[in-house]
Formats: structure tokens, C-alpha cells, sequence
């Protein structure tokens, strides 16, 4: 049988590979756990700080809210600013219901009820995502030591019942929408028809188009450089430092389309806000007021457009989800089309749009003539 480690005092190695550190301060016991002995310091040294301020929290007392103050404390500088605000944003539907509640005390019932509750009132997705971001939480409370047993092991993804977003608002258009709409666009002289045209002709999600600056365009490599997107923040929109993710760091060829949308903006830049502010690190889609594009910038603008051409309503990504459809049509390679969308992975591009090259393939399959008769 293998000796433990001796890790000096205070310090013991559980079972399940944890170190765990003890220690009496004012007369109680305290202790802390974590993967090596530098983490059980610095959780020492938080906690110890704690104390002498009178701030800390017995373990059997921390209420879910309080933890996630402090998951979110832990998490800084370790995550993205957009992940962390999404995270934000999934807690805030379960703190309601569960945030006043003690960890320990929390039980598998109560988050079945909760569960339940979720379903109501958000789409299976929402409501999955939620769940699998509270069972998370539950995990790192068994890694810090509050409890022993996550409760929401065990309990089901929901089934998605929904109509998919690909069918509805994230569909791909068909040629007669995708006519209409721009038809339409040019008659309302929408000032952002460039960027709709350009999302539809690179596949490029909203957020990395509204980052996209001039010095981002290399006309002699005929290259598109995405090196950054717009995303939500705690204090509202900021431009990151790198796309959604590290795939998501790509190049996107130019074509001749695709050029002369660039060259339409630059000229409206030009007319409306005269040359010398368009710079070459300068942002290329702007507002009318030439501020950094947000999601709520064209939602209405978007919305009109679509009740001008008399089409059903679609949200921006279904530019995105239009290209990907009218690539693999035009016989695109599926590894191409993941490169050029920026997907984490071949799979994910493929459950995405499988359904376009069933549909490719069934009618490729009906001009087959191989010349036998019954």
C-alpha cells in the first residue's frame, strides 16, 4: 500500500486526491480544501482575511447566492469577460428560487420543482443550460467542502419540444426572402444594408463584423483577418480582445462581392462622417452616429425591412446560417465551410446544417439518369 506524502502540519491527502488544510483561529477550527498545497494557502489566506473582518460565512450557513458571489470572485481573471457576464446572466434566473436557500440544505426535490418551474417559462434550451450551470456550481461546493452530494446529479436534460431556431428566427432564407429583403433595403436606404449584405456573403457572426476595422482588410492577400468581436460585459458592450473562441481567430478569402460591399461602407463612412475620421483603425460598420454596433442598434431597422418585404420575421444570424446553407449547395466542402465559420469543431458544423446536404443530396439524386427502364 502506497505511503501518503507527508505535507507538513495542518495538511492531510483524502482520498479522492484533495489536500485538505486545518487550523484553530480564536478558538474554533477552520479548514479548506483544494487540488495542491498552493491552492489550500491562498484559500487560508481569503478566509483568515475573512474572519478578522467578520465577514465569513460558516460553511453550513452560506446561502447559494453567497456562494456564487464568491464562485464569481474565484473566477475572476481565470474566465473571459463575456463568459463571465453570460454566467451572470444564467444565475440570475436561479437566484429567485434558490438563492436565499443554504447550500447544504438544498435537495434534489427542490431542484427537480425548480426544474419544473424553468420549463414554463423559457425554451428547453434556456432551461437545460441553467440546469447544467447549477450543476456546476454544486460541483464546486463539493470541491470547496460545503457539501458532500451534488443534488442535481442524476436529473434529466429536458427534451427539446420546440420548433429548432434553424427553423424559425435562425433559418436559412430562401432565395425569394433573401431577394426581397435587400430589394427592400435599398428602397428604405437602410444604413445598415452593408452590414446585412456582408454577413450574408462571409457568414460572419454580427459581433465580429461590428469589431471588423479597416486595418483588419488585406486587399493585396484578399484576405478577411477576424481577430476580435463585440460582446456584452457587466457594464454593457466592450470590444474583446479575441473572437468568441480560439477557432474563431480566422481568415476569410475576399471575393469580388464581398469587396465591393467594403468599398460601398467606406464611401457612406465617408459621405456621413467625412474622410478624416475614416481611418485605418477605424471600425467599418458603425451607427448612423458612428458608434460601435450593438445588437439593438438595427433591431428595429431589421424588423421594418422584413414587414417592408412582406417575409416572416428572422433574427441577424440567419445571414450567418444562409451562407453556411447556400456554401454547401454550391458543393462548399463541410471542413471548409468549419474554417470559414470558425466552429470548434467538424461536428458542430455538421449538426448545424446536415439537414442542407440531406436536402443537396436528395435532389442532386433525382437528376441521376442511368439509362435502364423496367
Amino acid at each position: 500500500m502506497a505511503r501518503k506524502k507527508k505535507l507538513g502540519a495542518g495538511y492531510n491527502q483524502r482520498k479522492d486526491g484533495r489536500i485538505e488544510y486545518r487550523w484553530t483561529q480564536d478558538g474554533k477550527r477552520f479548514c479548506v480544501y483544494g487540488q495542491t498545497i498552493e491552492e489550500c494557502e491562498e484559500k487560508k489566506a481569503e478566509m483568515k482575511k475573512a474572519i478578522e473582518e467578520g465577514s465569513y460565512v460558516k460553511n453550513r450557513d452560506v446561502t447559494l447566492d453567497a456562494y456564487f458571489t464568491e464562485y464569481e470572485r474565484n473566477q475572476d481573471g481565470v474566465t473571459k469577460g463575456s463568459t463571465a457576464s453570460q454566467v451572470a446572466v444564467v444565475y440570475k434566473r436561479i437566484s429567485p428560487e434558490l438563492g436565499q436557500t443554504k447550500v447544504r440544505e438544498i435537495e434534489r426535490r427542490q431542484v427537480l420543482a425548480f426544474q419544473e418551474s424553468l420549463r414554463g417559462r423559457y425554451m428547453t434550451s434556456t432551461v437545460n443550460v441553467t440546469m447544467a450551470f447549477l450543476s456546476s456550481l454544486m460541483k464546486a461546493a463539493i470541491i470547496d467542502g460545503i457539501i458532500s452530494r451534488n443534488p442535481c446529479a442524476g436529473i434529466r436534460r429536458l427534451k427539446r419540444v420546440e420548433v429548432p431556431a434553424r427553423d424559425s428566427i435562425h433559418r436559412a432564407l430562401t432565395v425569394e426572402e433573401t431577394n426581397a429583403f435587400f430589394a427592400a433595403a435599398k428602397e428604405s436606404n437602410s444604413w445598415y444594408r452593408n452590414l446585412y449584405a456582408f454577413l450574408l456573403h462571409t457568414g460572419m457572426r454580427v459581433g465580429e463584423a461590428a469589431a471588423l476595422k479597416r486595418s483588419d482588410i488585406d486587399y493585396n492577400k484578399g484576405l478577411i483577418h477576424v481577430r476580435r468581436t463585440v460582446t456584452r460585459s457587466g457594464n454593457g458592450y466592450v470590444m474583446g480582445d479575441s473572437p468568441k473562441s480560439k477557432s474563431s481567430k480566422r481568415d476569410i478569402p475576399l471575393t469580388p462581392d464581398i469587396v465591393q460591399i467594403l468599398k460601398d461602407q467606406e464611401q457612406m463612412n465617408r459621405d456621413m462622417h467625412g474622410a478624416d475620421l475614416v481611418t485605418l483603425d477605424g471600425l467599418i460598420f458603425t451607427t448612423l452616429s458612428g458608434k460601435m454596433i450593438i445588437t439593438c442598434s438595427f433591431t428595429r431597422d431589421l424588423a421594418t425591412i422584413q414587414e417592408d418585404a412582406g417575409i416572416e420575421h428572422f433574427g441577424v444570424h440567419a445571414f450567418r446560417d444562409t451562407f453556411a446553407t447556400r456554401a454547401l449547395e454550391s458543393g462548399m466542402a463541410p471542413q471548409t465551410l468549419k474554417e470559414i465559420l470558425g466552429h470548434n469543431s467538424y461536428s458542430m458544423t455538421m449538426d448545424l446544417y446536415a439537414h442542407t446536404m440531406n436536402e443537396t443530396k436528395t435532389n442532386e439524386m433525382q437528376k441521376v439518369v442511368v439509362g435502364i427502364r423496367a
